[in-house]
This record gives structure tokens, sequence and C-alpha cells, in this order.
């Protein structure tokens, strides 16, 4: 793959450059609660699965559908209408039919079965995968002028959550980043309709994104200025932002995904020096308190992360390269908590 744009793309997540990091040592694992009620999350362990077929792709929209687990699009034309899903029950991975347009950065979630793709990179345009036919029709698009690359995402009930995100464009630190944004979308699923949320109090792009409950979780990112560890709560009922406790490190361009009543962290761009993640977190959101658990097996930032049967899978990314310092990878690895 051209490095071109993917040291591009690096910018754009990292605000700075990227080199593998240091391990950490791993979390901890179970115990019983301790005097402020909280439970350690048990360690758990990584495993390898089968590579995506074709080349390494990074910054794709992953969600699942079944036992199916979907990677769409990613970043550069030869990726923005890739589609592929790997059956978690057979262990085997299947070409889908593409996009019917390029859409880079997606945003992807899935909801009652069907699979949406809401708008991407100065892409406002929006998609639902009719499985038993396997192809592609058109929804209502995003209500911005020029899309959304990379929003933070999360599903409450029937609609899709979106917050943030980037457009092209330098960022407040004279980088070819791209410009952050604050607006927050939903989308409902069964009217087909947008409507806005209350803005994002600090503007960012990058960041992941959760729902626990009646609360939509957007977490890190970077903002025009630096990478953050801010993490912010919307209350879906009353509309109403409230601060949470930070990031351990100042985090972006991870996997998210969610298990029982946890929040899982894992890889992204870690820290002001642009350090590759190997850390996987679990956040319990009724303390706002991570522990660290089982290190990744290949870091990798760019990358989406779903829950399926209680296991996560993490595919895609860009991981270290001892030749070229980084590559788009079509690695897939599975968290088991």
């Amino acid at each position: 793959m051209a490095l071109g744009p993917l040291l591009a793309v690096c910018v754009i997540g990292c605000n700075g450059g990227v080199t593998s990091g240091p391990p950490s040592p791993p979390g901890p694992g179970p115990s019983d609660a301790g005097p402020d009620g909280h439970t350690p999350a048990p360690t758990g362990r990584w495993e390898s699965g089968p590579d995506m077929p074709g080349p390494g792709r990074f910054y794709t929209g992953v969600a699942a559908l079944g036992e199916r687990v979907f990677v769409v699009g990613g970043f550069g034309a030869a990726q923005a209408t890739v589609v592929t899903a790997y059956d978690t029950k057979a262990g085997t991975w299947e070409t889908l039919a593409p996009l019917p347009i390029g859409i880079q950065l997606p945003n992807v979630a899935a909801v009652g079965g069907t699979l949406y793709v809401l708008g991407g990179l100065e892409q406002k345009s929006s998609l639902a995968y009719d499985a038993a036919k396997n192809q592609w029709d058109p929804r209502s698009p995003a209500p911005v002028m020029r899309g959304r690359g990379q929003a933070a995402v999360g599903v409450w009930g029937t609609k899709i959550l979106l917050a943030g995100g980037v457009v092209p464009g330098k960022s407040a630190n004279d980088l070819n980043t791209g410009m952050r944004q604050h607006e927050v979308l939903a989308y409902d699923t069964t009217s087909d309709t947008w409507e806005a949320l209350p803005d994002l109090a600090l503007t960012r792009g990058y960041a992941m994104g959760a729902v626990i409950g009646d609360r939509f979780w957007v977490m890190g990112g970077s903002t025009d200025f630096a990478r953050t560890d801010d993490v912010a709560v919307l209350d879906l009922k009353t509309r109403q932002w409230m601060d949470q406790p930070p990031l351990p490190i100042t985090l972006s361009s991870a996997g998210v995904a969610v298990v029982g009543n946890r929040i899982y962290l894992v890889g992204g761009v870690a820290t002001g020096t642009g350090t590759i993640g190997p850390a996987t977190f679990a956040l319990d959101p009724d303390f706002g308190i991570y522990d660290q658990v089982a290190l990744m097996i290949t870091p990798r930032w760019g990358m989406g992360a779903v829950a399926v049967g209680g296991r996560i899978y993490v595919p895609s990314g860009i991981a270290a390269d001892p030749v070229a310092m980084f590559k788009a990878v079509n690695t897939m690895e599975v968290f088991i908590p």
C-alpha cells in the first residue's frame, strides 16, 4: 500500500507520529468488590483469528448482525466501497456487495437486523444493507453540509447517535488533520428521520462512542489542537451533558465495544507522542473506573470493534511495521473477557 495517504491519515488520527509502544503490565484479575463497591474486570485473554480477505484496511466501520461481523469501507478510494463479513460460528470470511458509492471513514451501526452506513468523510449519503438480497438501499442523508468522518457512534433503541467527527481541512495546530466538529445527531431507523441533539462541549473527532442504558458515552478523540482524555456523557432522556472522570491516557482512534455493563477500549493512538497503544481498558460506568486488562496481540489504531456472544472482535487497522514504520493490516483478533 502506498504510504502517502497513510501518512496523511496518521496525522488526522494522531496529531503526531506513530511508534510501537513498550509493553504494559496486564490488568487485574477477578476479585471481590473493593471498599468503593467496584469489582475489577477479569484480565481476559486475546486470541488470533483468520485474516480478512484482501489487502489491509483502516478507519473501517465495524458492526454485527446476528453472528456476523461486518467490516465496511475504510480510508482511500480502493477501500471506500469494500464490504466483508466474518461468520463467528463458521470462522470464515466472505466478500459482500460493495457500497454503491465510496464512503471513507464511515459511521456504521446495526439496529433491528439491519446494517446502516450514515455518511463519512465529506459524504452525507446514508445506506441500509438488505442481507437477504445482498444489496444496499438509500436512506435519508445526514443533515450536514459536508458529511462527518469518524464520528463517535452509539445505538439507543431504534436510534443511531453520531457525535463530532471531522471534515477535510487543517486543524488549528496547522496540520492536515481535518477540522473537528461539535454537532450531535440522532437517526431514527424506523422513521428514516434525523434530529439534532445538544452539541458537544468539546469539539472533537476520532472519539470512541458507546451507549449504556440511557447514556451516550463520548470518550477521548482529538480536538483541533491535541489528543484528549476528556469523557462526557449525554443523558438521552434529559438531553443534558455530564462530565465524567477522564480516560487513564489521552486516546483517539481506538476500538470500542460493550460487553455486559462494561465499555471496552482497545488499542488506539495513545499519549501525546502518538504511540500505538497496546492496552485494553474496561470501564465500569457506575464508578468511572478503568481497569487495564490483557494487552493486545497486535497493537493497532484506526480499527473497529464489536461484541458478539460475549467476545470482542477487532478487525483491520494500522500496526507497527519494521520497514515502513506502520502499515494497514487485515489482522483480526478476538478478546475474551
